[in-house]
């Protein structure tokens, strides 16, 4: 007889019959349900960590590089606005 992993579906059905755990930071009121991201979010309080990722456009630094194309993008939502004439509907 040979052991198999459980399949995809058996490993979904595991997962769907067990309450989820919700984790809540103790900061603010961000929450997760995944332990891993809560741990990721809990480091942006952190005044002493590192930013090492610089806007080359503005003065903003941030921890994570996720966040630095985050914020890239406001500059080019921007860029893409100057010059259009505004519209205001009524």
């Amino acid at each position: 007889m040979t052991d198999h992993a459980p399949t995809k579906s058996a490993k979904k059905a595991s997962r769907a019959s067990r309450p989820r755990t919700y984790h809540q930071c103790p900061f603010c009121s961000h929450s997760s349900y995944r332990a891993h991201n809560m741990r990721e979010h809990i480091l942006t309080h952190d005044p002493n960590r590192p930013k090492d990722f610089k806007c080359v456009r503005c003065e903003k630094a941030f921890a994570r590089k996720h966040d630095l194309k985050r914020h890239v993008k406001t500059h080019e939502r921007r860029r893409q606005h100057d010059g259009l004439p505004r519209v205001i509907f009524i």
